[in-house]
């Protein structure tokens, strides 16, 4: 039988067979180099080393050539300087505020009953500027920048004796000694020198969170802040508004002429309410919030031209000691023609800002504000808060001074009524014995003296009391 042959063995598995003995030899080799290594070798050689010197030492050891950061003292010496204290050398020279002081002559005493004397200049010095600008303010001669710098902030709202519980909760209300909320809840304002005013409401405020605060932390405290009547968290955004310094209105939605076109306002006061359910849509809208001086109109191009429902609205904001403020859009109107009929505290925009959402668009009507301004003593401009909106008033109202303008709030814009001062010895002229309880000294204007009592026709910096005549 003839005898078999051995098969030849696979070149794959004599390939693997040998790629993995060799493997493991290399790897054992490597594992017991490394392992020497580590056991008979110095941490030191295993890279460069580098000497740095805090200091120069005391005594000095071999090492490489530094750069001596301090090669007149030694560590002991240092410690010592460090101990000693330092002369006090006096200075004759006073220290440098940084700005310039103008030149000003003695004031004269223009006005009395305790009212600030202005300081005046001659016919021929118009341009001089009188007082001295810090931190953005015009202090006069007299002041301290302490006093200016604290009408910034407004008082916390609600102030005490200004509101009144109805069904719907707290809304304004006149206080007994005779304070209205317009003038307790705007923001005092200082224009003794009689510059021309430029004023600003910007609306629609409360419905997008970056914006509204934007708007509350980059714009002067002087530009008044108007909140939707579709706004969240109401009476948190107005008492931010105030601490950062600017007076609130709220925005009351009225009815327009596309009325029911897009979802209105469930409080929205339409034509055809009763006088009872003008004042209840008013208390329910008002109690919303607090710390506001008056409203300013959301649409209303219909109610405006009805002048009964219009002597509605304003009869009831009267009672409330609010203000009204006719936003500049409405066409046709008999807000002003029912406001004259009553003492209702009213004024109107002059201009709309961002009618055209565009830069150039709104410098332009920033101009014509400025224009009116200087032939009439004042303007006023209302805007919506779109973000190239604000952008545009805060870069304007940052150099508007230089124009020889004052920004004010919207309610220096009101009128104000003639106001009887206490006489010397507190009583007023025509209720002997009854102080009016008004402090002359915060208010700024003409004093017509009389045989015992002072009649100052004035605008506002916070009038504690007030005959509302």
């Amino acid at each position: 039988m003839p005898k078999r042959r051995a098969a030849y063995p696979s070149a794959l598995k004599s390939g693997v067979t040998h790629f993995a003995m060799s493997t493991a030899v290399v790897a054992g080799l490597g594992t017991a180099l490394a392992a020497t290594l580590h056991v008979t070798g110095d941490p030191a050689d295993a890279g460069p080393t580098v000497q740095v010197a805090l200091f120069d030492p005391v005594d000095q050891i071999e090492g490489p050539d530094l750069k001596s950061r301090l090669p007149d003292l030694s560590v002991p010496d240092l410690q010592i300087a460090a101990m000693l204290p330092v002369a006090e050398t006096p200075s004759l020279e006073e220290p440098s505020l940084g700005v310039e002081y103008a030149s000003y002559r003695a004031p004269q005493a223009t006005v009395t009953a305790n009212l600030a004397p202005v300081p005046t200049v001659e016919e021929g010095d118009k341009a001089e500027t009188l007082g001295v600008r810090i931190n953005g303010k015009t202090v006069l001669p007299g002041e301290a920048f302490s006093q200016v710098r604290a009408l910034q902030g407004l008082p916390t709202a609600p102030i005490a004796g200004l509101q009144t519980r109805t069904r719907y909760g707290m809304v304004p209300t006149i206080a007994e000694d005779g304070t209205a909320p317009v003038d307790a809840y705007a923001r005092p304002f200082d224009n003794r020198l009689d510059q021309p005013t430029v004023s600003i409401i910007l609306g629609g405020l409360g419905l997008n969170y970056t914006h509204t605060k934007t708007a509350i932390e980059q714009l002067p405290p002087e530009v008044t802040l108007a909140f939707s009547p579709h706004a969240r968290g109401l009476r948190t955004w107005i008492r931010r508004a105030r601490d950062a310094g600017h007076e609130v209105l709220i925005e009351l939605p009225l009815e327009a002429t596309e009325y029911g076109r897009v979802r209105p306002h469930p409080l929205t006061i339409t034509t055809d309410l009763s006088d009872e359910a003008v004042a209840d849509r008013l208390d329910r809208f008002l109690a919303s919030g607090t710390g506001y001086f008056g409203v300013i109109n959301y649409q209303g191009d219909k109610l405006a031209q009805d002048s009964a429902q219009v002597a509605r609205v304003l009869s009831n904001l009267e009672s409330r000691g609010l203000a009204f403020i006719e936003d500049g859009s409405l066409s046709k109107s008999v807000f002003e023609a029912e406001a004259e009929k009553r003492s209702v505290r009213y004024a109107k925009a002059d201009k709309l800002i961002d009618t055209r959402i565009d830069a150039n668009a709104m410098q332009q009507t920033l101009m014509a504000l400025e224009t009116e301004a200087t032939e009439t003593g004042s303007s006023l401009g209302t805007a919506i808060a779109y973000p190239i909106t604000i952008d545009a008033l805060r870069d304007w109202t940052a150099a508007l001074e230089d124009r020889g303008l004052r920004l004010a709030p919207a309610s220096y814009n009101l009128p104000v009524p003639s106001v009887v001062a206490r006489t010397p010895d507190g009583n007023d002229p025509e209720n002997p014995g009854d102080a009016t309880g008004l402090d002359v000294s915060v208010l700024t204007g003409e004093v017509t003296t009389g045989d015992d009592w002072d009649v100052v026709t004035a605008k506002p910096l916070g009038i504690i009391g007030s005959d509302r005549s």
